[in-house]
């Protein structure tokens, strides 16, 4: 579901929060995601170029997860952005044993019982923390008058929110 525009608007001129306290606090998300799911979620604390921090799992072929990246077909990141309690979720693809990964739609990991629990859990227990979801569609909405850091070009959801480089 995409948030309303009054809730991305109210957190658009707010800046990437790069506190300790911040790190602490997805790291902890992502802590206490990987109990729920029994699943090992990795914290990508990086925010060169992200408003945003990752937490994310691998996924095989078949869809079950895996905590190799060299076995894995997909990652899944869960993006928490740092400039209010906004998430989203990007999945990329790649072939096992490289280390390319390529960006892919959620529908293509939806629909078996295993991934929709755990897309099901992820969503559940972050509306219960007061984050609100941004849609895979509404990720690569252009925001008028907002520019990436990186280059200056116009800037999407994504690249406001979350990440430029992911």
């Amino acid at each position: 579901m995409m948030a309303p525009l009054f809730v991305l608007g109210q957190y658009l001129d707010s800046p990437a929060d790069y506190s300790k306290e911040c790190e602490e606090r997805i790291s902890g998300l992502g802590e206490e995601l990987s109990r729920l799911l029994a699943v090992s979620l990795s914290h990508g604390s990086d925010m060169n170029y992200n408003a945003g921090q990752r937490l994310g799992t691998y996924l095989l072929a078949d869809r079950s997860p895996t905590q190799d990246p060299r076995a894995a077909t997909y990652s899944l990141g869960i993006w928490i952005s740092t400039k209010g309690p906004l998430w989203t979720l990007l999945l990329h693809r790649g072939e096992p044993g490289k280390a390319e990964w390529f960006p892919a739609p959620l529908s293509e990991v939806a629909g078996t019982p295993e991934v929709d629990s755990l897309l099901h859990t992820i969503e559940t227990y972050l509306r219960s923390k007061g984050y609100t979801r941004i849609s895979e569609e509404a990720l690569d909405e252009m925001l008028p008058d907002k520019e990436t850091e990186m280059d200056g070009a116009p800037a999407t959801v994504r690249d406001v929110f979350f990440c430029e480089i992911c």
